[in-house]
């Protein structure tokens, strides 16, 4: 939420459980650069978010996201984001 607080000054929901409150549910097809992607259902006990940030030149949807294996945050092609929500 300090991302999206800081580049847009909107403040949405202080957890993953609650981030998505007020966005609008999206298909994969109607990704954009700046959608969310959520691991699991909003408000499932354990989760994870990322910022979509477009296609590599193979087609693969790439997300910003904290990378415990990268050691912080990285942007790569993870395939872990399947419920998607656009923020405006």
């Amino acid at each position: 939420q300090w991302v999206i607080w800081r580049v847009t000054d909107v403040r949405v929901g202080g957890s993953t459980s609650t981030i998505t409150t007020g966005m609008q549910r999206i298909s994969a097809s109607e990704l954009k650069p700046g959608d969310l992607g959520l691991m699991a259902v909003p408000g499932s006990s354990s989760n994870h978010v990322g910022f979509f940030v477009g296609y590599d030149k193979n087609g693969h949807a790439l997300w910003c996201h904290e990378n415990s294996s990268a050691g912080n945050v990285s942007v790569n092609d993870t395939t872990c984001f399947r419920y998607y929500y656009r923020i405006f």
